[in-house]
């Protein structure tokens, strides 16, 4: 069989029996894996070689004809993971079918059922398989994940008329054992949906796989599955409104995300009123945080949670803003009446007088973007506020000391200033010394003791501090400057936590489902951007998503309006109307009830331009447009309007979004570049990137690193090792923005010539 990059390995069955020996199929699987850019480990391999004579025992009990088609580890389309086997042939009806199966090595004495029968919980501990206790859902809902993903995107199914069958097999577990917990009854609507076979069904398996592949004849299926059209998945910007109205299925949660949600969902049904729990969700791009994020908050509002206050808090306006917007006039479905949009909180919301400086005065809190946790609980907004609306907490104790339960969504590598402290070893250590570490910060409040010097979660400095406090305003009086403001910080409730423990729980997502799913290109970007000085190990597979990099930033963008739906539209609609055309005259035709634009694009860029100055207003006075403030006029003629907060007149008020916040969900941000504020929490299908100025190479060290002269507005103008950290980190999150395709144009030729050699290695 031909191979393609979609399955690590494709065999007729005649092929696969003729393998003969366990171990030359994992080597072969393992082959295939160094050759697309796949990670593996031995236990994959010895994963691989159990299930190789778990399914030649299986097929030789049937009669399966040689020209059957079987993959392995097949990439789900449109997400990430991947199916551990696939079959394709006709059925004893003549009927085209596919069969995708879910194989498990789990013994009765491994699993044990989890949580109760709300939640399809398998608490599994397999030797040699998981370390540990390993909470994953049931394998016929893992059936269910996939299954509910083909049968949405792969076009091929409809098309050529087949038909698709999902099953778990379990070929070491007894069906007729003494502890039968997969098989109990909380699990029946699931395994009726999605047979589950155990090791003493191999009879009964093998007569089903025969009634449905007898005919064989499956390479012709398999390659129309392979190349079948992939249709768009919907963001989740456009059916959060529905998700939060109970009537949206479109995002099935798959692999790990379940076992997460699930796990969350336990966790705060078993967390007491006078108890604390903190979750720590770690996770790269696309791992579906936000997803989860929504249907929890979503989900958490039915009764059996006796949950009254289930907040989503994010730092990110611009995630924030947009949320509200989308949930405007939704109602809540559960709970308290009023609109959905009330649940978007800010994380500086979460302060002790915000619930009658009650202890567990919020049941559930749920932060989104938690690397961005900074370091205190005021914001500006506080200043002018009285004392006891402000706290002296750092931020994450404030969030856990307000909240009985606290489910934290975090990237690591998402941190971009020196302010954000959200790391997940800073979240587990807040949480694991809380009331110690409350106790320890009303002691350096009240001036009793010093702050330890650099402490990653206890930012008070000794300005802060009461005793400091009443000494600058001694001889101010009402009205003098500076009196309110010192005034507003003094006496701030003293907190006083009664709760000894916190339970610390920590998930990470392994399964991605931006990049195409394509974890090659994550671990290809962080070896570029993070391990610039160790040989590359990792090469790109660019049939499994798009890269490239330009020399100058107008092929760039010309590449991006190429991919962008809309943009292709409204070029094509200006050519058209020539002289007649008006930006207003676009906006009326692109925004008719029956025009879609399926694929997105979008132009992104390093922030190093200026943006939104009183000196320097972004609207022109005289023509009302933007001012095309992101300028390489001097060496390439090319320069664009950010994203902004101010609004254009006349006629370019219809060409760009409303705002900042907006900038990535609406149509007309083509015409406009994103910075790192109005992206991060978004995707697009493709992302074009501008690397701007305050990123170099590096001769001497061999690496990327930060560049003090590069106007970057986020970080302080020198050279140190965190702001080389954070500049990396910045632009990793614009680099894997994109869900399809990344292309990039680097203001520095040495930071060019350094990615097209990593990308032609």
């Amino acid at each position: 069989m031909e191979q393609t990059n979609k399955a690590l390995l494709v065999l007729t069955l005649g092929e696969f029996k003729s393998i003969g020996a366990k171990n030359v199929f994992a080597n072969e699987m393992s082959d295939r894996a160094l050759e697309i850019g796949l990670n593996h480990g031995d236990s994959e391999k010895a994963s691989w070689a159990e299930n190789y004579d778990a399914l030649n025992i299986l097929f030789s009990k049937s009669n399966l004809p040689d020209d059957a088609v079987i993959a392995f580890e097949y990439q789900v389309p449109i997400g990430g993971g991947r199916i551990d086997c696939m079959l394709f042939g006709h059925g004893i009806d003549g009927h085209i079918n596919i069969i995708h199966i879910e194989l498990k090595q789990w013994s009765n004495n491994n699993v044990t059922p989890y949580y109760d029968q709300n939640t399809y919980k398998a608490d599994v501990i397999v030797n040699g398989y998981k370390s540990g206790n390993e909470y994953v859902s049931h394998p016929c809902e893992q059936v269910s994940g996939y299954d509910n993903v083909i049968r949405n995107h792969v076009k091929a199914l409809e098309e050529n008329d087949i038909n698709i069958y999902g099953f778990a097999y379990c070929y070491n577990y007894k069906s007729d054992d003494q502890n039968c917990a997969l098989l109990d009854n909380s699990y029946k609507d699931v395994i009726e949906k999605y047979p589950l076979f155990c090791k003493d069904q191999k009879e009964v398996f093998s007569k089903k796989l025969n009634t449905l592949l007898c005919q064989g004849k499956g390479e012709k299926i398999y390659k129309a599955f392979a190349n079948s059209e992939i249709g768009t998945t919907k963001r989740l910007c456009d059916v959060a409104a529905k998700m939060l109205e109970g009537t949206d299925d479109v995002f099935n949660l798959i692999g790990d995300q379940i076992d997460t949600y699930n796990d969350i969902l336990g966790a705060v049904k078993n967390t007491k009123t006078n108890e604390k729990t903190a979750i720590i969700v770690k996770g790269g791009p696309g791992t579906g945080k936000s997803v989860i994020a929504m249907k929890l908050l979503s989900e958490l509002y039915k009764k059996e949670y006796n949950c009254q206050n289930v907040f989503y808090a994010t730092r990110s306006s611009s995630l924030r803003n947009q949320w509200k917007d989308i949930l405007k006039g939704v109602a809540r479905r559960f709970g308290k009446n009023g609109e959905a949009s009330s649940l978007i909180k800010s994380t500086f919301d979460f302060k002790p007088f915000e619930f009658g400086n009650k202890e567990n005065g919020g049941d559930v809190l749920i932060v989104d973007e938690a690397h961005r946790i900074q370091d205190k609980s005021n914001d500006q907004t506080d200043s002018s506020r009285p004392s006891e609306h402000r706290s002296y907490l750092p931020q994450i104790l404030s969030m856990l000391y307000t909240s009985r339960v606290c489910v934290f969504f975090i990237d690591d590598k998402q941190s971009i200033k020196s302010k954000e402290i959200g790391l997940s070893s800073n979240i587990e250590m807040a949480a694991e010394h809380y009331k110690e570490f409350i106790e320890e910060t009303n002691r350096i409040y009240l001036g009793e003791k010093k702050c330890p010097k650099n402490h990653p979660i206890i930012k008070l400095k000794n300005s802060d501090t009461l005793p400091s406090l009443k000494k600058k305003i001694e001889g101010l009086q009402k009205g003098d400057e500076g009196y309110e403001t010192i005034s507003n910080k003094i006496n701030c409730p003293i907190i006083v936590p009664m709760v000894e423990k916190v339970n610390v729980h920590v998930f990470e997502l392994k399964d991605q489902f931006r990049c195409n799913g394509s974890n090659n290109y994550l671990n290809w970007i962080d070896q570029v951007l993070y391990e610039s000085k160790t040989p590359q190990k990792v090469k790109l597979n660019r049939e499994s998503y798009e890269f490239g990099i330009y020399d100058n930033p107008h092929d760039l963008y010309a590449k991006i309006r190429s991919l962008d739906s809309y943009a292709v539209v409204a070029d094509s609609f200006k050519e058209h109307m020539g002289d007649l055309f008006t930006y207003e005259a676009l906006y009326t035709y692109t925004h008719t009830p029956n025009m879609e634009f399926e694929q997105s694009a979008r132009l992104v860029a390093g922030w190093c331009w200026d943006w939104n100055t009183k000196e320097k207003p972004q609207v022109d006075k005289k023509t009302g447009d933007l001012r095309y403030e992101v300028d390489l006029n001097e060496e390439y003629g090319f320069a664009l309007p950010w994203e902004t907060q101010q609004s254009p007149r006349g006629d370019f008020q219809y060409k760009y979004a409303k705002d900042a916040d907006s900038w990535c969900n609406q149509h007309e941000g083509v015409n406009q570049v994103g910075c790192i504020h109005s992206i991060q929490g978004w995707e697009t299908d493709y992302v074009g990137v501008i690397i701007g100025p305050d990123l170099m190479w590096d001769d001497n060290r061999g690496c990327l690193c930060y560049n003090p002269n590069g106007r970057n507005h986020d970080l302080t103008h020198r050279a140190c090792k965190e702001n080389d950290q954070l500049i990396l980190n910045t632009y990793r999150v614009l680099l894997t923005r994109g869900k399809k395709g990344c292309f990039v144009f680097a203001c520095d030729p040495k930071v060019r010539y350094y990615f097209k050699r990593c990308l032609n290695q």
